[in-house]
This record gives C-alpha cells, sequence and structure tokens, in this order.
C-alpha cells in the first residue's frame, strides 16, 4: 500500500516537507535495523555508503574517472563534428546560390515583362493607326461605282446546315 494511500485513509493530509520528514525517519528506521552489535564492540560501518548532505561520497576516485571518460573527445568525434560541419556549410552556400539565382531570374522575367509591354503598346499604337486610315465608305464607293461591285442577290445566296461546328467544308463546287 502507498504511503499516500495511508495518510489519506487515516484522514490526514500532509504537505510535502512533512512526507518527506516521514519517509526520511523510515530510511533511518531501515538503516539502524540492519546494524548490530556485538558485545560491547561496535564496529564501523563501511564510508562509501555514508551521505553528506544527500550526496553519496565514493572513495577511491571513481567520480573522477566517470568525469575524465565523459569530457574525452576521440578522433572519431572530432571527424565526425568536421564532417557534419562541411556538409552543413555545403547545404548553407547550395541555399544561398539558389535564392541568389532565383534573385537574377525575377530580374531579367521583370525586364522582359517590361519590354513585351512596350512592343505590344507599339503594334496597337500602329495597328490604331492603321484602321483609321482606312476609310470604309470610301471603298464601298470605289467598289461599286469604279469596279461595278453589287450585293449578293437571293439566288446567290446558299443556305446549309451547321452541326455545331467551328468550320464548313465545301464538297461541291458552286460555279
Amino acid at each position: 500500500m502507498r504511503h499516500k494511500d495511508r495518510d489519506v485513509r487515516e484522514g490526514i493530509l500532509l504537505t510535502v516537507r512533512e512526507r518527506r520528514e516521514r519517509t526520511k525517519s523510515r530510511n533511518q528506521k531501515r538503516q539502524m535495523r540492519g546494524q548490530y552489535t556485538y558485545g560491547n564492540v561496535v564496529t564501523k560501518t563501511n564510508p562509501s555508503t555514508h551521505r553528506r548532505n544527500n550526496f553519496r561520497t565514493v572513495e577511491g576516485g571513481q567520480i573522477k574517472r566517470n568525469n575524465e571518460k565523459k569530457s574525452t573527445v576521440t578522433a572519431g568525434y572530432v571527424l565526425f563534428l568536421t564532417v557534419m560541419m562541411c556538409v552543413a556549410g555545403y547545404f548553407c552556400m547550395s541555399y544561398l546560390d539558389l535564392t541568389s539565382s532565383i534573385t537574377n531570374d525575377l530580374g531579367k522575367i521583370a525586364k522582359l515583362e517590361a519590354e513585351y509591354n512596350s512592343i505590344k503598346a507599339e503594334n496597337d499604337d500602329y495597328e490604331n493607326r492603321i484602321n483609321g486610315a482606312v476609310d470604309l465608305e470610301n471603298i464601298k464607293k470605289i467598289a461599286m461605282n469604279d469596279l461595278s461591285m453589287q450585293y449578293a442577290d437571293e439566288s446567290q445566296i446558299v443556305k446549309y446546315e451547321s452541326d455545331d461546328t467551328d468550320y464548313v467544308r465545301q464538297y461541291i463546287s458552286l460555279e
């Protein structure tokens, strides 16, 4: 059964500090049970198991050796870090190169769009001048008077049925 459940069952609500003190006293009682005295001679306990300020002291420098093992850097680790730094540098340089090429391409696209717009404006201007220079009434007068052209009669008009296509093929000559 857990200590917390026992405390709640007894109707006592304990603070964290009280629980720690209770646990500490229980642990001390357990340690006392394990120590025996034989006659009038009290044996010393092993000093390596004593605790000071909740830290266990270890004789023989075991902690020092563990710290030395943790702090050593092997040649393989240095080589691995060097290779990873080179790979990261390569990716960074590739990224910078790619972004600069995109920026250059965007500049070229902007120049080409400006050139396209200026050429389109010139073409529209030429088309308006050509359309403005053509006088359709004058062309109709010349065609009817000088060239003897006439509008088509009802007999010259050929009617056909369309099957919703975009073009018509002529299979028979109308002459």
